[in-house]
């Protein structure tokens, strides 16, 4: 191949990439979400404010440092200090106001600040996925949690007894936490909340125990936010 073939070659195979990457529009509206979600609320805000606050203590340290290291210095550089350690500051306030009212609401509605609660929902017979015996109490806590608390997450935890080798209990755990789960939508649980399988199989004790207590699915409940106003 001559050099003129190459050098024609490569142009049309830059143009075809230019082309290619100036075809996809930007689309930054999922990720805006994904960004309003984290710094939402209380609890968001003081995450944002002590990054923030965080950052510009780095930049007066840094700054600070170089003094102490006798480089050079003039009157911009330590205004750009101070700036930052206001800057710092006035986001270490923000940052415990937003802690502050996260805590208080905690306090005052400490059902909102659920954390792990863990509450069996069903039991199962031997080697079955379909569960013989549903807690509806459990149920209907669950449902009204979903209902109350966005977001909120629900792991739904598969458990067998210790008869059978490790991987057809795995499989058989991860079928019940699915049956369950499938209860959930069916007794409409709510669109914000999201359902976790967990397959855990084999449940603690003796190996070789058909332990019925074993035979069972638990729910986990994770719910922080949002808090009533």
């Amino acid at each position: 191949m001559n050099k003129k073939t190459l050098k024609f070659l490569t142009a049309v195979s830059m143009i075809g990439l230019l082309g290619g990457c100036s075809t996809h529009p930007k689309n930054t509206a999922t990720l805006d979400s994904k960004i309003s979600a984290v710094v939402a609320d209380d609890f968001g805000q003081f995450m944002y404010h002590e990054t923030l606050s965080e950052e510009n203590l780095a930049e007066t340290r840094k700054i600070r440092q170089w003094w102490a290291d006798d480089h050079y210095w003039n009157i911009d550089t330590e205004q750009a200090a101070v700036a930052a350690a206001d800057r710092a500051l006035k986001h270490r306030q923000a940052a415990e106001k937003h802690l502050e009212g996260w805590h208080d609401r905690c306090v005052r509605h400490p059902d909102v600040c659920i954390k792990g609660e863990l509450v069996t929902i069903a039991h199962f017979d031997t080697g079955s996925a379909t569960p013989r015996s549903v807690d509806e109490k459990a149920l209907h806590h669950l449902l009204d949690l979903s209902r109350l608390h966005h977001p909120l997450t629900v792991e739904v935890i598969g458990y067998t007894d210790t008869v059978g080798g490790d991987a057809p209990n795995k499989n058989l755990a991860a079928r019940r936490a699915n049956a369950v789960h499938d209860i959930l939508k069916k007794h409409g649980i709510d669109s914000h909340t999201v359902v976790q399988d967990v397959a855990y199989g084999k449940a603690g004790g003796p190996d070789h125990t058909a332990n019925a207590n074993n035979r069972r699915d638990d729910v986990k409940v994770h719910a922080y936010q949002p808090y009533p106003k």
